[in-house]
């Protein structure tokens, strides 16, 4: 219906971030360099919040993609994780925590993707 009259050749709105319909503006711009900057550092652990629809993941897939290959890169985008399940989480996504604290009677495996 618009691509016609926008002269689009597909649709730009299919439910799925594109990043090809993505706009980076100032803000985007500022949070890529800060989050460039800081998961440069070894080690570093990097949030990035927002209200639905702000464009959050569609960043962080901009920002996976400019990274070097050999950086490390968990995204975890379940807000109803208490502390406990986002340490079991990220423990089960580097293998690098201790296999005690996150035992299968300590966590719910459920959230552990």
């Amino acid at each position: 219906m618009y691509e016609k009259f926008f002269g689009l050749d597909e649709l730009p709105f299919d439910g799925l971030p594109d990043n090809r319909f993505y706009f980076v503006g100032n803000c985007q711009h500022q949070a890529l360099e800060l989050l460039t900057s800081n998961l440069s550092r070894n080690g570093s652990i990097c949030i990035l919040s927002g209200p639905s629809g702000s464009g959050k993941t569609t960043l962080v897939r901009m920002l996976i993609r400019s990274l070097p290959k050999r950086m490390r890169i968990i995204a975890i985008d379940d807000p109803r994780l208490d502390p406990h399940m986002l340490f079991c989480r990220i423990d089960s996504k580097t293998k690098k925590t201790s296999r005690t604290f996150c035992s299968k009677r300590y966590c719910d495996h459920r959230y552990l993707r």
